[in-house]
Formats: C-alpha cells, sequence, structure tokens
C-alpha cells in the first residue's frame, strides 16, 4: 500500500504542479519583461493589468515568470528581482494591503500599528529599494471591491496608487474583471496603466479555442504515467472536460488529479469516463451541480448551450 501512495502522490503531484500556460501566457509574459527592462523612475513606475475569471491561469503565469527571477539570499538582505503579494478575503484597507506587500518581502517585523498612509508607503519603497526589487505582482485585486454594493475602496486604491507614484519597479495588478474598476477609479492610476492583457476561459465554439484547449488537454495526457493515454483530447472527451471546467484550464489539474488517484486505486490501465464522473462528484459543492455531470449523462457528447460548471474546489 505505500508504494501505491507513492505513486499516487507523484502522478498527482505531477499533474497539479505541472505549468501549462494559458493562450495569452506569451503576451503577458513579454509585457513583465518589456515593462521590468524598461527602468523606471519614481515619477515614471508604471503597470499592467492581467484580468480574467477565477481558473484561467493568470496567477499561474506570474509565478511562472517569476521563478525565472530566484531569490538571492545574502547579508545585510535577500536580492528580489520579482516580489509576489496575494490580498486575502475580507475588507482590504491601505494597511492591510501594506502588511501583504511587506510580507512579500519576508519582512521579519510587522510595521508599528499607529503608522501613517505616508510612512507604510516609506517604509514599502525602503523594502523595494533594498531588495533591488524589478517588479511586483499585487494578486487578488478584486477584493478592493465591496461584493455587496460593487464598490471601489477608494481609500485604499489611492494608497495603491500613491505607492505606483513613489515605487521605482511596475507593478502587475492581477484580478478577476472587477480590477478593471479599481484601476479606472481614479484618473491618475488609470494612466500608468500600460497594457491591459484579458485572459479569457476557453470558449468551444471558437476553433482556435477549441484546438488549443484540446492541445492542452493532449499535454496533460502525458502526465498520467504509469497509467496509460487516457485521450483526453479525443472530442468527446474534450468536450466533457469542456464541461466539467467551463472552459478554464486552472480546473484541470485538480479534476484530472483526481481521476487519476481513483485510478490507480482502482487497479485501472487508464483514466476512464466513470473515473472522471466520480472525481467531478467529489469536486461538486452541491447536490445540483452533482446532478448535471458531463461524465454521467447519457446525452455528454452532444453540444448544449451551457458549457458546464464552475464548481471544482
Amino acid at each position: 500500500m505505500t508504494d501505491l501512495q507513492e505513486i499516487i502522490d507523484d502522478t498527482v503531484g505531477r499533474i497539479r504542479t505541472t505549468y501549462i500556460p494559458h493562450m495569452q501566457a506569451d503576451l503577458a509574459k513579454e509585457e513583465f519583461n518589456k515593462l521590468r527592462r524598461r527602468g523606471t523612475t519614481p515619477t515614471s513606475a508604471l503597470a499592467v493589468v492581467v484580468y480574467g475569471e477565477a481558473g484561467v491561469g493568470k496567477s499561474a503565469t506570474a509565478l511562472s515568470w517569476m521563478r525565472e527571477f530566484p531569490v538571492k539570499r545574502g547579508t545585510p538582505c535577500d536580492v528580489r528581482p520579482v516580489a509576489y503579494a496575494r490580498l486575502t478575503g475580507g475588507r482590504c484597507t491601505y494597511r492591510s494591503v501594506a502588511m501583504e506587500l511587506l510580507n512579500a518581502f519576508e519582512d521579519p517585523v510587522p510595521p508599528p500599528s499607529r503608522m501613517n498612509t505616508r510612512e507604510l508607503i516609506n517604509l514599502v519603497i525602503t523594502r523595494i529599494r533594498e531588495q533591488k526589487t524589478e517588479f511586483i505582482f499585487l494578486d487578488e485585486c478584486e477584493l478592493l471591491v465591496s461584493p455587496e454594493n460593487h464598490r471601489v475602496n477608494h481609500e485604499t486604491a489611492q494608497w495603491i496608487k500613491s505607492v505606483l507614484n513613489d515605487s521605482p519597479c511596475p507593478f502587475g495588478f492581477l484580478g478577476t474583471p472587477p480590477v478593471l474598476d479599481v484601476v479606472s477609479s481614479t484618473d491618475s492610476l488609470e494612466r500608468r496603466i500600460d497594457d491591459k492583457i484579458e485572459f479569457s476561459s476557453y470558449d468551444w465554439l471558437k476553433r482556435d479555442h477549441r484546438n488549443e484547449f484540446r492541445s492542452v488537454l493532449a499535454t496533460f495526457d502525458t502526465l498520467l504515467a504509469p497509467l496509460e493515454p487516457a485521450g483526453l483530447a479525443e472530442m468527446r472527451m474534450a468536450l466533457n472536460l469542456h464541461r466539467a471546467t467551463s472552459g478554464k484550464i486552472g480546473y484541470l489539474p485538480r479534476l484530472l488529479g483526481k481521476a487519476a488517484e481513483t485510478a490507480l486505486l482502482d487497479g485501472a490501465r487508464t483514466v476512464q469516463g466513470n473515473h472522471l464522473a466520480r472525481a467531478y462528484d467529489r469536486s461538486c459543492h452541491d447536490a445540483a451541480a452533482r446532478a448535471r455531470n458531463p461524465f454521467r449523462t447519457p446525452d455528454s457528447g452532444k453540444l448544449r448551450g451551457d458549457t458546464g460548471m464552475t464548481t471544482i474546489n
């Protein structure tokens, strides 16, 4: 059983950690590199916005590019070419954003609670200069928009704009579509945006999207070993996988990882429809979603108007 568990852990780990780029990934990375190389001054720092629904690959693309610039540990401080901060749930105040930015620099000492906005900005800028940072990602920026009334937290947006005004390096703002409301909330912040790049889910009705989605599935098929390839890119299977994920490639590793685990536990030679059906059921939040399991419905090979569920967790 121990040997089997090691095989499962290795297979699922490989499926879930292999980076499969979105079709806009190269464009986004070109923009990151362009801004990083430009060499900004405190009065000309720019930013790029990468937006799209959850699960389309925005964060994965940023983290993949970031790995090209590893941290160099040293004394008196590290050299961190690229920093990554992620906002968390709850009300995002300028202080909570500052804390996430400082955490990205592995700041060992939290700032005093009495620090005002200008002092927090100065502390962030100091860390950027100390660690010779050339680019900063700020992820989940849609959290600056209230889900209740859809209003932007202007105080925090203004604070971020002030950081960008003083920053010696550019920023990448990542988030779901409400991030566009954040960057347009003040004219001065909007003027700093060099580009806005959309990561969309793959549309099955568009041939280029469909072909690209099937190409992604073909790559995942090679990651199933020691299981045999499952024909994930074959038209009927690809359609069902598209409907299960709404064409969001960020959901594929979780679904396919669970399906591979189920197949290995069953002693199967490859991932089959019943393994995907069970994996989908395990991934759904509610009974209504499970009832629409595309791997169980009799007509799952037929093209329907809806493109599936986004309930995989």
